[in-house]
């Protein structure tokens, strides 16, 4: 859908499996004040930036809209564009609608709507605060590369759509050095082998490959 004006990010569409059924939407927008808008957003709290939005239309009664979800959050975060983070949180958000296979039920408004799809923006943002605190202890302390990856690991089980940007950050320490241990090499093809690992993160693991096999970065 179209982005601008007070919306930063949006979709709208019939989710697999539900194409007989209903159609979703899903809308970030931002809470600051726009110059002769001439009205301040729908309930806004002065303590937080962004708002995202999640309703949908039942086929059966497609002139009602069907309020899923609504809730505001403080996406400032320091070194970070919020509406940058307000959009990959939509972006993960979106992904949860669409691989709903283990959460089918909250598709629909039901009596832990609102906490199941806060938890999941929670724990998102809690994932990526943690990841990079991890990438700025790399860069002010010798923390064996190893250890770096196990705990990627780790904090990708706990969300599958981390930012390309910090996965591309938290390899580029290899790349710079040009040197990579057998067991980095190993625990490289572990997360190769992961199932759900996503197609440009699978890229970026094998341009490293790449680089080995080209002697460019030399295995120790």
């Amino acid at each position: 859908m179209a982005e601008g004006g007070r919306i930063i990010r949006s979709y709208c569409g019939f989710l697999p499996g539900l194409e007989g059924r209903a159609r979703h939407i899903i809308r970030c927008e931002h809470l600051d004040l726009i110059p002769g808008e001439g009205f301040s957003p729908f309930r806004a709290e002065p303590c937080f930036t962004h708002q995202i939005w999640i309703w949908y239309r039942l086929n059966q009664s497609p002139e009602r809209l069907n309020l899923l979800f609504r809730g505001q959050f403080d996406f400032s975060c320091p070194k970070q564009d919020s509406h940058d983070l307000a959009r990959r949180v939509t972006d993960y958000l979106a992904n949860l609608l669409i691989n709903n296979g283990e959460h089918e039920n909250q598709l629909f408004l039901n009596e832990t709507s609102w906490k199941f799809w806060t938890l999941a923006i929670d724990k998102y943002i809690s994932t990526e605060k943690s990841l990079l605190c991890l990438l700025n202890m790399t860069k002010t302390h010798s923390v064996p590369t190893e250890e770096v990856y196990l705990q990627f690991k780790a904090l990708k089980a706990q969300t599958k759509n981390l930012s390309s940007d910090l996965v591309k950050a938290l390899f580029a320490n290899v790349l710079m050095a040009r040197k990579i241990s057998q067991k980095e090499q190993s625990l490289l093809i572990g997360l190769l082998s992961e199932p759900d690992m996503d197609v440009e993160h699978v890229s970026i693991i094998n341009r490293l490959f790449e680089g080995i096999r080209k002697g460019a970065i030399r295995v120790i």
